[in-house]
């Protein structure tokens, strides 16, 4: 799937997507979306999660999708909202999704401000490769950083995407120029996977161990394509059914748990699918239908091409949500 910026007179696959779309959620729809085109001119239109998606640098920052009684915009992180200040009264908070009315249009100023908290988030890594964006989501500077310095080679960028310079760095100190090849003098960056976290068999990702979001979010941050796309839905609807889920990292994986008792769900990337966990999932009605050998725990396995049930998958995550969690740590 590619954007618009290739081709103006091309469809993309939101536009294919919007078609579909009964009124009056498509037309409350589509000046979001021309108000995203304007706003990330250069970044990728897809479907993630089955719902339309702007992604920079592989990683999602904007998208949105019309239901039976409302439209919603998601941020692809459950911390944006949260960050990004006063908003208008007839809008509502639903966990990391921002729900509004059907035949109402969401400011211009209010987009702008969900995409810089998102782009700004995504400039926080802290150990890996980082990127900055200007405001438009195009990347202004990228390179390594260790424990928050700047720690390697360093590229900054004009807004057209050519070469602005480079600088070499140990720990936050500039310690010369370094050898940029040509190709990379001569053109503008090209789209890329991020260097992040190492990424373990399977394309899981080796994440420190941590309580809280910023954990879990450091886990997404470090995924792409769709594995990236499934765990970041997955990790929204989770927020969504159980209000104040509590969120960890063990063993290079996120753990989810409700607010007065043990974890009721894990996820796990494996090579073709993401594992998901339920520990009590031989008490879920119907059960999840993989067996796995702890002992009451039940699981899905969604791989590239699977389409998920989201209804299914709420309903399992709020009776797994109720019933005695897993306390192995």
């Amino acid at each position: 799937m590619r954007g618009r910026a290739g081709s103006v007179a091309a469809v993309s696959v939101i536009d294919e997507y919007l078609a579909t779309l009964p009124e009056p959620q498509r037309g409350t729809l589509i000046p979001l979306c021309e108000a995203l085109r304007k706003l990330l001119p250069g970044a990728e239109e897809r479907i993630s999660y089955r719902m339309p998606c702007f992604a920079v640098r592989g990683k999602a920052v904007a998208g949105f999708d019309g239901f039976g009684q409302h439209c919603s915009y998601f941020p692809h992180s459950g911390s944006v909202l949260a960050a990004v200040g006063e908003l208008p009264a007839w809008v509502d908070r639903q966990g990391g999704t921002l729900r509004f009315p059907i035949g109402r249009r969401l400011p211009t100023s209010l987009v702008k401000r969900l995409i810089r908290v998102r782009l700004d988030e995504l400039s926080a890594v802290r150990n890996g490769k980082r990127f900055e964006f200007y405001d438009d989501g195009t990347v202004k500077a990228e390179g390594p950083v260790k424990d928050g310095l700047l720690h390697g080679t360093w590229s900054w960028y004009r807004r057209d995407g050519s070469l602005l310079r480079t600088d070499r760095y140990r720990m936050g100190e500039p310690v010369g120029p370094p050898a940029v090849p040509p190709a990379r003098r001569a053109g503008p960056a090209k789209p890329g996977r991020a260097a992040g976290p190492v990424l373990l068999a399977g394309g899981n990702p080796q994440v420190a161990k941590g309580d809280g979001g910023e954990p879990v979010q450091a886990y997404l941050d470090a995924l792409d394509g769709w594995k990236h796309d499934v765990v970041a839905g997955l990790d929204e609807l989770i927020a969504r059914a159980v209000p104040g889920v509590r969120k960890a990292v063990r063993w290079n994986s996120p753990f989810y748990g409700a607010e007065a008792g043990g974890w009721f769900l894990g996820l796990h990337c494996l090579t073709r699918y993401v594992k998901v966990t339920f520990f009590a999932g031989t008490s879920l009605e119907p059960m999840p239908p993989v067996a796995l050998k702890a002992a009451g725990a039940r699981g899905v396995h969604l791989g590239e091409r699977d389409r998920p049930d989201d209804e299914q998958l709420l309903a399992w995550v709020r009776q797994a949500a109720a019933l005695p969690g897993w306390t192995g740590f």
